[in-house]
């Protein structure tokens, strides 16, 4: 009985680990959030509309999916993610958006902003900002 027990908790937490990691389930924010956690700037692109606004601590421009991963690739070797969370998400018609707080150290904290618009029926992140959090 024990035995059973234990596979039946085994396979709970795996089908729990693969919706919430299974790249392509949750939110956006979800999916984003990720990446970022996972080190892993590739997963990012299923995320990102074909073309988007992006800036970094204040230099942005609208750029391709592809190069906003490798933006976001260069932040994040300079920067390596401790941790992510999703500080807040809301919606407002056919638009969302998420607040994301990045720990990369013991010092340093940078808050994303990712905005997410329904176009085509298909949501996609169009706007995707990383800002220093100045305490």
């Amino acid at each position: 009985m024990k035995m059973r027990k234990g596979w039946i908790k085994l396979a709970g937490l795996l089908s729990c680990f693969w919706s919430l990691s299974a790249f392509g389930a949750g939110s956006l924010g979800e999916q984003l959030q990720y990446a970022l956690n996972a080190n892993i700037p590739d997963k990012a692109l299923t995320c990102f509309a074909q073309e988007m606004e992006v800036s970094v601590m204040g230099k942005g421009s609208v750029c391709s999916n592809e190069q906003a991963v490798e933006i976001l690739r260069q932040f994040m070797e300079s920067n390596p993610v401790v941790s992510c969370q999703i500080l807040h998400k809301g919606k407002k018609m056919n638009a969302g958006f998420y607040i994301m707080n990045i720990v990369v150290s013991s010092q340093k904290r940078y808050r994303i902003y990712a905005l997410e618009r329904n176009e085509n029926n298909e949501n996609l992140i169009r706007q995707f900002r990383i800002d220093e959090v100045v305490e």
